[in-house]
């Protein structure tokens, strides 16, 4: 499928300047048409709160403040204009723990490096195909946690409750909502713009 991606813009956050460089050089290869380098996460919020990026891609290491925290930062700081926009972290961390510690800062993807333009390019692609539901909760704020059918394959499920889920649907899986999950106590849910 061919997408126009010529109006998208995209943040890139690296503290390493040829990796910085060839993931911008990439995605304007890809077709994006506005791609923000920064080489730290504070110059990355300023280019964040000012450009308003429709994608962010951030490198999990990186000197005083990594891509986690400013993950949660985009996701919980009050001046946020856009908690939902969808985050890929970029690491070379791929132990069990630190998927964990990613998916509960609300990162939406992963990009492991080494990577290859095909893997970045298939992010972006689940990125726009499969959005999940944002969830905005006390103690969670960021993309839905869980994986709905289409996107895992049934041998990969991890808890019997998604499989007796499916079979109680007739395995039809859940089916995709286009509006925000608010647990914060409030009665409005707002739509996906």
């Amino acid at each position: 499928m061919t997408y126009k991606l010529k109006s998208l813009r995209v943040l890139v956050i690296d503290d390493n300047a040829p990796i910085r460089l060839l993931v911008r050089s990439l995605l304007l290869d890809l077709g994006f048409g506005h791609v923000h380098a920064e080489p730290d996460a504070q110059h990355g919020w300023d280019c964040y709160m000012k450009d308003r990026p429709d994608i962010i891609l951030v490198d999990w290491r990186m000197d005083k403040q990594d891509g986690i925290e400013f993950t949660r930062r985009v996701r919980q700081d009050k001046i946020s204009h856009n908690p939902a926009v969808p985050i890929i972290i970029m690491t070379g961390f791929t132990n069990k723990q630190r998927v964990f510690d990613a998916r509960d800062a609300g990162v939406t993807e992963f990009l492991i490096k080494p990577f290859t333009v095909q893997t970045l390019s298939d992010r972006l692609t689940h990125i726009i195909e499969k959005p999940r539901d944002f969830v905005l909760a006390p103690a969670y704020t960021g993309p839905d946690r869980r994986r709905r059918k289409d996107e895992v394959a049934p041998t990969e499920k991890k808890r019997k409750a998604d499989k007796l889920a499916d079979k109680a649907l007739g395995n039809a899986g859940p089916q995709k909502s286009k509006k925000y999950i608010d647990l914060r106590g409030g009665t409005d849910n707002k739509t996906k713009k």
